[in-house]
């Protein structure tokens, strides 16, 4: 019997150890797993997209490499527009180009300044309560779009040493669309995002978006004002007095079908010749209108044409129009032809 037990406690020693011995190799298994996980581009990834939900700019930092990406130029023939010499206009005209237009440490410190307003921005802010602003000169247009991105869904990475892409869809708010660009991951000790690819035929798509989406509402506003506010007139061309020179009279009228009370219109009132062409035109403002459903308003207007008045090109075939640009109800609605995607 004693020699069983012995058996017995020898064999069981012999498992613990070889339990023991397992559940070590699965500790460092487990611990190399993590360790290969956190240092992998995946893992980089995922933390980036974190940091953005969360708001987190100290991680977000962590997982981008701004000098690379600034020395990177990003995409070749990604330039669409310049205008004033902003840290993005500056990045963006530096796109292929291989010149810096300011010191790199003033682009890179206006950039942060820009991301770190992103980050703290409510984001239960309304956008839409803020009036539109007119545009005083142009705005980088990669700016405008990094700006307007509300989202990002990543999708799959492929990596081939130590550098790794993933396909990002980038969601614009404003544009309510996504645009696709594909991140660059180098290995700089951490994974950290060193640039972009993709982005110069996403910002043409998104330019040709942004051109389309100011003539539809422009096409939208002259189909309503037609509807809303009928316009009826004629033109006619008279002597002066002593018969010195040449006048212009402009007879036309506005009616209001409108479910309010028309307040303000504004315009032009454009003169066409028999072949179509503009041959004239005069501003055309009117205030505090007052016009109540279905009432007509007609309005009176004179234009000297000068001495030398060309009679031949006011003889005959001339129309009157008018181009709106900005139509006001008492009841706050607003029609308004915007010049930019900005005004939208």
């Amino acid at each position: 019997m004693k020699s069983e037990d012995q058996a017995e406690l020898v064999g069981k020693r012999k498992r613990e150890a070889l339990l023991y011995r397992v559940a070590i190799l699965l500790v460092l298994l487990t611990a190399g797993l993590v360790y290969y996980w956190i240092h992998s581009p995946t893992y980089a990834v995922l933390e980036l997209e974190q940091s953005i939900k969360d708001r987190d700019l100290a991680t977000f930092y962590s997982r981008i490499d701004l000098n690379r990406i600034y020395d990177s130029s990003l995409d070749a023939g990604a330039v669409l527009e310049t205008g004033n010499d902003s840290s993005w206009d500056a990045i963006q005209a530096n796109i292929g180009a291989g010149v810096n237009k300011v010191l790199k440490s003033q682009v890179m410190n206006s950039v942060k300044h820009d991301i770190e307003l992103q980050f703290r921005r409510d984001v239960n802010a309304s956008l839409e309560t803020k009036s539109p602003t007119p545009v005083l000169f142009p705005i980088s247009i990669m700016r405008e779009f990094f700006e307007d991105s509300q989202g990002l869904v990543f999708g799959k990475l492929a990596r081939l040493g130590d550098i790794a892409l993933v396909n990002v869809d980038v969601s614009l708010k404003k544009m309510a669309k996504s645009y696709p660009l594909t991140l660059k991951l180098e290995k700089v000790g951490e994974w950290k995002v060193t640039g972009f690819e993709g982005l110069a035929s996403s910002l043409s798509l998104y330019e040709k978006d942004r051109v389309s989406r100011v003539n539809d509402h422009n096409a939208n506003v002259e189909r309503e004002f037609k509807d809303l506010v009928p316009f009826f007139g004629q033109i006619r061309e008279e002597p002066k007095l002593f018969k010195i020179g040449q006048e212009l009279k402009f007879e036309f009228l506005f009616q209001n079908k409108g479910m309010s009370p028309l307040d303000r219109i504004e315009g032009v009132l454009t003169i066409h010749n028999i072949k179509g062409e503009t041959v004239l035109k005069e501003a055309f403002s009117g205030a505090d209108l007052h016009l109540n459903r279905n009432e007509k308003k007609v309005f009176l207007l004179s234009k000297d044409i000068g001495v030398l008045g060309d009679k031949v090109s006011f003889a005959d075939g001339l129309t009157l129009h008018f181009e709106v640009e900005t139509v006001r109800f008492e009841d706050g609605k607003t029609l308004r032809i915007v010049k930019g995607y900005g005004e939208l």
